[in-house]
């Protein structure tokens, strides 16, 4: 599965954008996964991506997750995880996400390079020249430009 690549787990010690030890041909410790894993749900799972299998995130090569964003008055943030090296480069994953560019603001988290993890803020210029994006350590920080 897409997200037992892409996703960290705490749990078993499992760091970010890299293989799940327990899968092979699905999880080897379905019955016993931790919470993290029990409990995840893409937005393709919650039906919110439109479209047939060929959406699934591990045929797309992008997986589509809201992130949690506690500060007050803040709306939540569309994030596109890239599941292998370039995967956001091709279709039907491209596609995807230069129709998206053109209708809301999102976050696309590439697979990382040499190690350096590398975010990306798309979307309608409207929105996204209010902002700039910040890599930190364990993700990353939008910064509102003042103008």
């Amino acid at each position: 599965m897409a997200c037992c690549t892409t996703m960290k787990i705490k749990e078993i010690d499992k760091p970010i954008y890299t293989h799940c030890p327990h899968e092979c041909h699905g999880c080897a410790i379905y019955m016993e996964r931790p919470s993290v894993c029990r409990e995840f749900e893409c937005l393709w799972l919650q039906g919110l991506v439109v479209g047939d299998d060929r959406r699934r995130p591990d045929r797309l090569g992008l997986i589509f997750t809201q992130a949690k964003n506690d500060e007050k008055g803040s709306y939540p943030m569309l994030l596109a995880w890239e599941v292998a090296p370039g995967r956001a480069d091709v279709d039907p994953a491209r596609y995807i996400l230069s129709r998206l560019e053109q209708v809301a603001m999102f976050v696309l988290k590439r697979w990382p390079v040499e190690g350096q993890r590398r975010h990306e803020l798309r979307g309608p210029r409207s929105l996204t020249n209010r902002f700039a994006i910040q890599d930190i350590e364990g993700g990353f920080q939008l910064l509102r430009r003042t103008i």
